[in-house]
């Protein structure tokens, strides 16, 4: 479905973000969170691995039993973002969940549109003799000009999270990574000056999150955006 240079950089950039989702997933299950940031991951996960599978050529048409679950998948995850939209809870800022439901809306149109994008050459998998590799301009030719043009908003909408997140790689927020509002600074001036000690293993772990995580959230995101709309662009 893609040049051979574009299919190795998509891979890498998918196994990076699904690598990272999946041990934070892990870590908030294991903690027992319950404010929704394990849904975010697991939806980080699930929009890798289905990239992943379009990036080998190895996702179906609509009417496929794999297109068809991974527009339901998405289209459910959309409906549960835009929930958190309208009402964000306490403690998470209502842009970036608007974010996890465009990115989930574009992971459900891709396959969606897939037959109309690829010229209505394909009836069956990306990746086989009516592809892209084979359907040439005449392909594209065949494309509405509304279902372009939806594909290419997408499009924007993800460079410009791409934006916003390389930002926040630079100048990261505590604690504003997955939806997460940016957690407030506690009064270090008040109460009793505390005795110096020796900071132990889990301290310097929690400093290391503290300063590293952040960061890493947002490059999470940012390859992620720039994964999206590279493909979006490319279809």
């Amino acid at each position: 479905m893609f040049s051979p240079a574009l299919t190795l950089l998509f891979t890498v950039a998918f196994v990076a973000t699904a690598g990272y989702a999946l041990v934070r997933l892990v870590a908030l299950l294991s903690t027992g969170d319950r404010d929704g940031s394990r849904v975010g991951e697991l939806a980080h996960l699930l929009m890798s691995l289905a990239m992943l599978a379009m990036t080998r050529g190895l996702t179906g048409a609509p009417s496929s039993p794999d297109g068809a679950l991974q527009i339901v998948v998405f289209t459910v995850l959309t409906a549960w973002f835009v929930r958190r939209v309208v009402r964000p809870p306490a403690g998470h800022e209502r842009w970036v969940e608007g974010y996890h439901a465009a990115m989930c809306a574009a992971m459900a149109w891709m396959v969606a549109a897939m037959p109309a994008l690829m010229g209505g050459s394909s009836s069956g998998s990306p990746g086989g003799s009516g592809g892209h590799h084979h359907g040439g301009d005449a392909t594209a030719a065949g494309t509405p000009a509304w279902v372009t043009g939806v594909t290419e908003v997408l499009a924007v909408v993800a460079l410009a999270a791409l934006a916003f997140w390389s930002v926040r790689v630079v100048r990261p927020v505590p604690g504003g990574g997955c939806g997460r509002a940016p957690q407030a600074r506690s009064d270090a001036g008040s109460g009793p000056v505390a005795v110096a000690t020796r900071p132990s293993v889990a301290t310097v772990r929690a400093t290391v999150r503290a300063a590293v995580g952040p960061r890493l959230d947002a490059g999470c995101h940012l390859v992620m955006s720039a994964g999206m709309a590279l493909m979006l662009l490319v279809m």
